[in-house]
């Protein structure tokens, strides 16, 4: 049962590196593949790099924020340690 465990934390970890990974690299390959190869009088490359800046951003936040919450409930839910009283040399005198 264990190797199963470790096998999903790190397929969990893979899986949350190649997203990040992803998240950040695969704009500058979106913003590359929607240039204009010519100058035309109108241009959507400064939106498409403001909206691909703005999703790094809410993705990068969002994997901040869920790694956050995934360590407070980790903590809220594990077993708690003894409390120091319980623990052999600190009884009270």
């Amino acid at each position: 049962m264990k190797t199963m465990k470790r096998l999903f934390q790190v397929m969990f970890a893979g899986g949350l590196i190649g997203a990040i990974l992803a998240a950040w690299f695969s704009p500058d390959l979106i913003d590359w593949y929607s240039a204009s190869p010519v100058n035309q009088s109108i241009s959507c490359t400064p939106s498409i790099q403001w909206a691909i800046a703005a999703y790094r951003k809410a993705t990068l936040a969002g994997v901040a924020v869920g790694m956050v919450v995934a360590m407070l409930l980790y903590f809220a839910f594990s077993k708690s340690p003894k409390s120091a009283a319980s623990l052999p040399g600190t009884e009270i005198k």
